[in-house]
């Protein structure tokens, strides 16, 4: 990140778009912001599901089907109509009568000796449900429950869970739920949990993660947009400069480095000791009017900095 933040902050203030002045000082932040996502970004209210016609029951299940571990906890389905009241029984997974590590009121689908109730993780109460992954096989708990209701009718739905190891790729790592219907079977609504998380997330924020992924790099793109334009501008000859010696500084610390086509262009960047090789003047301090040049006389010929 240095090598990306030093010459900008030469360069500020700059005019980003969308309105956005990034000031002296503030370039580190933005990248790290950019770069990070806030904390407790996955955690969220759930989602809205509702019916499309009328339904004479729900159906809920978590599915796994990738590698890693997972351990899930804490599912609702509210009624929007009635707040505050969860259809789902043993909800957390508290309960276990028959002491046989799975939880009541859930059918178990392919689970195996590894899986079932565990105290080693719990977002809510003492327990939670653990499933080793099998890419192979998709694992999964169910609950049917006995609800009827009109078209548009809605809820609140959600769940959570963290994993350990989780592939991106594989198959679904999902709550998913099922309006019943006499008409015939309706597709199921599927609310994703990240990959790759080690804190509780809920379901559906797998699209939150998504899109911070796409847009990660929009702050890098815009603030060199905005930083090539300033340059382009002539609007400040001594700042140029500057500019040009914070990268002569950054070349000879090796926080950048440089590669030519042209092989004599690239021999004499080699004797400033910018192109990572071992060559004759790798590694040894340029002088500041030979540091200006040698970038100059790059920048003239088409070479490519990295």
């Amino acid at each position: 990140m240095t090598a990306a933040v030093r010459p900008l902050e030469v360069l500020t203030p700059l005019e980003l778009r969308g309105g956005e002045r990034l000031r002296s000082g503030q370039v580190a932040e933005g990248f790290q912001n950019s770069w990070s996502l806030p904390p407790g970004s996955l955690a969220t209210s759930g989602e809205v599901i509702t019916a499309t016609r009328p339904f004479s029951g729900i159906e809920l299940k978590l599915s796994y089907g990738r590698r890693g571990t997972a351990w899930f906890d804490t599912v609702v389905l509210e009624d929007l109509r009635n707040p505050g009241v969860n259809l789902v029984r043993n909800p957390s997974f508290e309960e276990d009568a028959d002491y046989d590590r799975l939880p009541d009121h859930w059918q178990a689908v392919r689970l195996a000796s590894g899986d079932g109730l565990v105290t080693e993780y719990a977002h809510s109460g003492d327990k939670s449900l653990r499933i080793r992954g099998d890419p192979k096989v998709v694992k999964a708990v169910v609950q049917g429950i006995s609800y009827s209701g009109p078209p548009r009718a809605s809820f609140r739905l959600s769940a959570e869970s963290r994993g350990k190891e989780i592939e991106i790729e594989g198959g679904p790592y999902a709550l998913s739920a099922a309006f019943l219907c006499e008409e015939g079977e309706v597709k199921p609504i599927v609310a994703g949990f990240p990959g790759c998380r080690q804190d509780w997330a809920t379901a559906g924020s797998d699209r939150i993660l998504s899109y911070w992924w796409r847009h990660r790099k929009d702050f890098l793109n815009q603030a060199v947009e905005a930083a090539v334009g300033k340059l382009l501008s002539h609007s400040s000859a001594a700042r140029s400069l500057e500019f040009l010696a914070e990268i002569g500084e950054l070349l000879d610390q090796r926080h950048i480095q440089v590669y030519m086509v042209d092989p004599s262009l690239q021999a004499i960047l080699q004797r400033h000791g910018w192109t990572g090789g071992g060559g004759a003047g790798a590694g040894r301090p340029t002088s500041h009017r030979g540091r200006q040049c040698g970038i100059q006389q790059g920048i003239r010929e088409g070479g490519a900095v990295c």
